[in-house]
């Protein structure tokens, strides 16, 4: 049986970082496309409550320190659509789910990040739309020394994976091709 992608790269944390029962952390899971999977939790009781949602580097890299508070200097948007929730077996309604995140100034040394999760469907021209129903949300304040420190970790692995992926990129060989000397007319 192969392994996908996923399977064969590490996906443990590059980042973490907890505010009291609450965690945040960065997975490589899509790094080789240069995107990761931000991860909320916190700890409810014994159950965890979790959310997750990918976000290209080139989004998180452009973060914005000096936006006033209040402003919204990051978001991405991941969608689960419907058939991909009932082929992983996680829903048989004919919905999915849409992940937002927001990175949020609160001040000029905060940051909140925030995930909200809701269900969508398939409208009868085939575009997902949220139902507006269900929503879950998990959020952290975070320093911006705590960004700034998570944004350079996922910088430095994404250039190391470039780094990396650049030399197993196989030579291009073609087959019955021959050595001729070419001389341009002089």
């Amino acid at each position: 049986m192969e392994k996908s992608n996923n399977q064969r790269r590490s996906n443990k944390p590059m980042y973490m970082c907890q505010r009291g029962n609450t965690a945040i952390s960065v997975k490589p899971t899509w790094l080789h496309r240069g995107a990761v999977a931000i991860r909320l939790q916190h700890q409810e009781g014994e159950q965890v409550k979790k959310l997750q949602c990918k976000t290209k580097i080139s989004c998180i890299s452009a973060l914005d320190y000096s936006a006033p508070a209040g402003t919204i200097i990051a978001e991405a948007v991941d969608t689960l659509p419907p058939e991909t929730c009932a082929k992983l077996g996680y829903r048989e309604d004919g919905k999915g789910y849409i992940r937002t995140l927001s990175v949020t100034m609160l001040d000029d040394a905060q940051v909140q990040v925030s995930i909200v999760c809701t269900f969508c469907t398939r409208d009868d021209d085939g575009h997902i739309c949220s139902t507006g129903q269900y929503s879950h949300t998990e959020k952290i304040i975070l320093t911006v020394d705590d960004v700034k420190e998570m944004v350079k970790i996922i910088q430095l692995a994404y250039e190391a994976e470039l780094a990396s992926s650049e030399k197993r990129k196989p030579q291009r060989q073609y087959q019955d091709s021959k050595k001729v000397d070419v001389v341009y007319g002089s």
